[in-house]
């Protein structure tokens, strides 16, 4: 029994791919969807892409510098008609992240954002910036020990989040 113990337990360590688990570099690509919900605007959803670049610390730790930019949204302010602003959505992070062990694993993610947004309505144009707290969570898949796919939603500040979905390569 013992030997039948010992010989499940080395099985499963060596079955599932460690990329998660083994210090080092890694680059990644991300798009998805930006979700604006604020009450006064009606907004489309405007589409994202991104990168990411990370090290891993081992046990699953990680540190990652983030970068999104969405293209153009149009929104218009609620009861009024048609599209009044377009604007574009601008982050970069720094983030302490977590990925659980396994083939299938579970991402969580909390660092420092900042957010530009720049708007124009009817000529005029407005730039703003933000400095805040930002979490994200999410799931993935190792492919082998080199790659891995990534799903997670990250909130960005209290009305915009990020839904994307993301590729990871390791050196």
């Amino acid at each position: 029994m013992k030997k039948f113990a010992l010989s499940a337990a080395m099985l499963m360590a060596a079955s599932g791919p460690l990329f998660a688990q083994d210090p080092g570099v890694y680059i990644g690509v991300k798009g998805g969807s930006f979700k604006i919900d604020a009450e006064e605007l009606d907004s489309n959803d405007p589409n994202g892409k991104g990168f990411l670049v990370g090290y891993n610390l081992g046990n699953g730790a990680a540190i990652e510098f983030e970068h999104n930019k969405s293209d153009t949204f149009h929104a218009g302010l609620s009861g009024y008609y048609g599209p009044q602003v377009e604007g574009e959505i601008e982050t970069s992070a720094l983030y302490f992240a977590y990925r659980s062990q396994g083939t299938v694993f579970f991402k969580v993610k909390g660092g420092i954002l900042k957010e530009d947004v720049t708007a124009e309505a009817y000529g005029d144009s407005a730039d703003e910036s933000d400095t805040g707290l930002s979490v994200g969570a999410g799931f993935g898949f190792n492919l082998g020990d080199v790659a891995q796919i990534e799903a997670e939603y990250t909130i960005i500040e209290e009305d915009v989040g990020y839904l994307s979905l993301g590729l990871n390569l390791r050196f």
